[in-house]
């Protein structure tokens, strides 16, 4: 299990919102390397 189903888990079963906190930190990290990924993509398409 990952860390974001964990503290996603642990919040829906307690409410306990440092769990809900943690999970969207994760998710605003993730979305942020997918944002940065997407971006080396396409800059070295167009170097090409």
């Amino acid at each position: 299990m990952e860390l974001n189903d964990f503290s996603w888990e642990t919040f829906s079963h307690t409410g306990n919102i440092d769990a809900y906190l943690l999970y969207k930190s994760i998710a605003d990290l993730n979305r942020t390397k997918d944002k940065e990924e997407e971006w080396q993509t396409s800059t070295r398409e167009v170097s090409l």
